[in-house]
């Protein structure tokens, strides 16, 4: 699950679940505070149809349909569905068609709330894929974030001939009142086994802007590093409201 804000202060899951060989798939989005907005039915080249809906119980069911079908990869192709904050069920149940065997998972679910004076961060997302797209392209498609395609990672598993991406999105940036502009210092570190490896600081001439949203894109080359198992951390200081956030993911090298 990746979180970030789909209008504003409402935040924005991406489901991203391995189904494998199952020919059918049912999942059921059991909202406690009721559900923001609702996916449209929609057809892409790569893949079957997918419908959504709302039940009069406020669930929201999804169906996929012929998952059996060639590309029918569920595990890279990830539907956004705008959620408010709150806490949801997602349970999901896969039925095999030629057994009739049929197996079933219930995951919990809390979609954060972004408060104005707090500085905020989506999830950190571990990519095999950062790049620009076409300016036609711009916020549609899989893994289209604005005018980036990021790619998450699966298994977190990385080689060493691969580009390690990592991006975030972070939030209620605090303006300095002389400059007009945030003012803020990133760094990234990966670690191993508590010590520090790598660490790059961010260039700060890239915030000139007066913006209170800031994404941040890296591309951090992994040679240099033996196979293993490693943490990035992401740390942000705001220097105007003295807050810090530092969130971690962890990966594999092989």
């Amino acid at each position: 699950m990746d979180q970030l804000p789909a209008v504003l202060s409402r935040a924005r899951p991406d489901v991203d679940h391995p189904v494998g060989r199952a020919n059918g798939v049912l999942v059921v989005l059991d909202d406690d505070e009721r559900v923001s907005q609702v996916a449209q039915p929609h057809q892409r080249p790569d893949q079957p149809v997918v419908v959504a809906l709302v039940e009069p119980d406020r669930r929201l069911v999804e169906d996929v349909e012929h998952a059996h079908q060639a590309r029918a990869d569920l595990r890279r192709q990830p539907d956004a569905l705008p959620l408010a904050p709150g806490r949801y069920k997602l349970s999901v149940v896969v039925k095999d068609d030629g057994s009739g065997h049929m197996g079933s998972v219930d995951l919990g679910i809390i979609v954060p709330k972004y408060n104005d004076d707090q500085l905020s961060h989506s999830s950190l997302i571990l990519a095999d894929l950062i790049q620009p797209i076409p300016t036609n392209q711009v916020g549609t498609g899989p893994f289209v974030i604005g005018s980036t395609k990021v790619r998450p990672s699966v298994d977190q598993t990385f080689t060493r001939d691969q580009t390690l991406g990592i991006y975030m999105q972070v939030y209620n940036m605090a303006m300095d009142p002389k400059t007009h502009r945030p003012s803020m210092n990133v760094e990234y570190e990966i670690s191993k086994d508590g010590k520090p490896i790598l660490s790059q600081p961010e260039d700060s001439s890239k915030w000139a802007q007066p913006v209170t949203q800031l994404t941040l894109e890296k591309q951090m080359p992994l040679k240099s590093l033996p196979p293993g198992k490693y943490n990035v951390q992401v740390k942000v200081t705001d220097n105007v409201r003295k807050q810090t956030i530092s969130p971690t993911a962890t990966f594999e090298l092989k």
